[in-house]
């Protein structure tokens, strides 16, 4: 099973394309239309993280990029919440203390998100008793920090994603990597393994 684990959307898409091809049906992952630095991946993947705290009305700021950042999970939701749309909601109805549009929590865009996103969560959380063979994909750009983003993978190392993927998964990786990669791989009896490319 291909599970994308971020960083940006392009993952999902390209594990997605990738499942088409093999006429695999595509499954949702919290990861896959949100740009996920790696603090917000630390955040999601611990022990004591609550997906019914996501996307509540007090944790909502307004990102660079004119879309949600939802505070509790450090998750940036682009696709969810269109800056276009936000800017349209703003003139129509003012904004919050956030510079959230007060419109938006009267919409039913926010509860889509949220059920969404939970969903998408719970298919995550269907993973820690599988028996499959697990590869979880994730974009990063080693030694080349995002000009929008700096901090993004501040912290970010293969050894890093592995403990936080052994810790949620309750299970000990063994970590082999020959170089630098961004394809970690789960299989039973779980042992991380790596390809580059």
């Amino acid at each position: 099973m291909l599970i994308p684990i971020g960083s940006w959307c392009r993952v999902a898409y390209q594990v997605n394309e990738f499942k088409k091809r093999l006429r695999v049906k595509p499954v949702a992952y919290p990861y896959d239309w949100t740009i996920t630095p790696f603090s917000a991946l630390k955040i999601t993947l611990d022990k004591d993280f609550i997906s019914e705290n996501v996307l509540h009305q007090d944790n909502l700021v307004l990102s660079k990029f004119g879309s949600i950042l939802d505070n509790y999970s450090q998750l940036i939701h682009l696709y969810d919440f269109n800056p276009q749309k936000l800017k349209e909601l703003r003139k129509s109805g003012g904004f919050n203390e956030n510079n959230i549009p007060v419109r938006l929590f009267k919409s039913e865009l926010v509860d889509k998100a949220q059920a969404r996103f939970r969903n998408a969560y719970n298919n995550l959380q269907s993973l820690k008793n599988n028996e499959k063979k697990l590869a979880f994909v994730r974009w990063n750009r080693f030694g080349h920090p995002d000009p929008h983003l700096p901090y993004a993978f501040k912290g970010e190392s293969n050894s890093a994603i592995a403990e936080i993927l052994s810790g949620y998964l309750n299970s000990s990786i063994m970590f082999n990597l020959p170089h630098l990669v961004n394809c970690y791989c789960l299989t039973s009896p779980f042992r991380l393994l790596s390809s580059a490319g």
